[in-house]
């Protein structure tokens, strides 16, 4: 990260706008916070974080640019605005108070789907972005959960029950629109297409991933394979029946 996001011109502007604290995690009898990272829910390494004035985590960016680092500073902010004004009784702004919460995953989706069931006089745009962000939040809570499972080991057990969840919501119109989620949710149901001998499902997720990621930097490697998978697929079964395999058409770049 130091000879990137730490090294780009234009992080000294950003900087300017946080109070930046780095902490080193050692094991150092006797090192001062020695329980920092713990305390704060810190699970690998590096990990980047919002915190409030308490020292409370808020968020963390999805990517680790000054890009990414301006993008989610901008909802944090939104969010801690929001927060405040709440606590002083502007009762009107509780709805978007929600969104700005589920915009930073700041609540689990088990308590937001809860929550949103209970909201009143939301008008239909807040209705519409209330529902993708539940979306993005069910995703990521999968997303989660997958990641445990992997450090438990069996990872193409993991792979194979997460892509097959996926494709389920994918047919169901269920399609994240997180940059860093769609990676993962569309690279989980291919694997899980490969394993289906599914070529329609393997077709499609790979040309969402090719379309998204095709001209960023550090994915020609996976996409290259995803691209050796497919063509193996074909020539191994050249007519496949149609499944009745339907994804939804929401993706945005």
């Amino acid at each position: 990260m130091e000879s990137r996001a730490l090294s780009d011109s234009a992080f000294p502007a950003f900087s300017k706008k946080v109070i930046p604290y780095l902490h080193i995690t050692s094991k150092v009898k006797g090192a001062p916070h020695a329980d920092l990272a713990k305390e704060k829910g810190v699970h690998g390494f590096p990990t980047l974080m919002f915190l409030d004035e308490k020292g409370d985590p808020i968020a963390s960016p999805n990517k680790q640019s000054v890009d990414g680092f301006n993008s989610i500073f901008k909802q944090v902010s939104r969010f801690v605005r929001l927060r405040k004004r709440v606590a002083k009784g502007e009762k009107s702004l509780v709805n978007e108070l929600f969104l700005a919460e589920l915009e930073i995953h700041k609540i689990e989706h088990k308590e937001a789907t809860a929550r949103f069931a209970s909201l009143k006089g939301l008008t239909a745009q807040q209705e519409n972005k209330a529902n993708q962000l539940l979306i993005n939040s069910e995703v990521y809570a999968h997303i989660k959960a997958a990641y445990a499972a992997f450090n438990r080991g069996g990872r193409n057990e993991v792979d194979l029950k997460y892509g097959k969840l996926f494709a389920e919501m994918a047919a169901k119109k269920r399609i994240p629109n997180e940059d860093t989620h769609l990676f993962t949710f569309w690279s989980m149901m291919a694997k899980y297409a490969k394993s289906e001998s599914d070529i329609d499902l393997f077709s499609k997720a790979f040309n969402v991933l090719q379309q998204t990621y095709g001209k960023q930097p550090g994915y020609g490697r996976v996409l290259g394979k995803l691209q050796r998978d497919l063509e193996a697929l074909r020539k191994a079964k050249p007519q496949q029946p149609n499944k009745g395999t339907t994804l939804g058409n929401n993706h945005e770049d």
